[in-house]
């Protein structure tokens, strides 16, 4: 069980994500799905289909829901999910179902 995070952690914690963005090899990545990605980190926050597939990583789903923009980042976006999210939040349907209902 996770414990309840303090307002002072919640900034703390979306500032370091914000600032894992301004790396070169993470930049191109648009700030819609970088927000998106934040609010699922912090928040538990369900995304759209595009990064529901890449973070329950389904590279089929996701090249089939992804605009030519997520599809040129596509890798960037995967190294940055494995770099930066926490392990129980990402790999399959059932991680993601349960991040998101806590």
């Amino acid at each position: 069980m996770q414990r309840e995070m303090t307002e002072e952690e919640i900034e703390q914690e979306i500032g370091q994500l914000r600032v894992s963005f301004d790396r070169e090899r993470y930049a191109a990545i648009p700030l819609r799905l970088r927000d998106a990605l934040i609010r699922y980190v912090v928040y538990h926050t369900p995304t759209g289909g595009f990064l529901q597939a890449v973070l329950q990583n389904n590279l089929r789903a996701a090249v089939n829901r992804a605009d030519d923009v997520s599809l040129q980042v596509l890798p960037e976006l995967t190294n940055w999910v494995s770099a930066f999210c926490p392990p129980e939040a990402v790999g399959s349907y059932e991680e993601y179902r349960a991040w998101t209902e806590l």
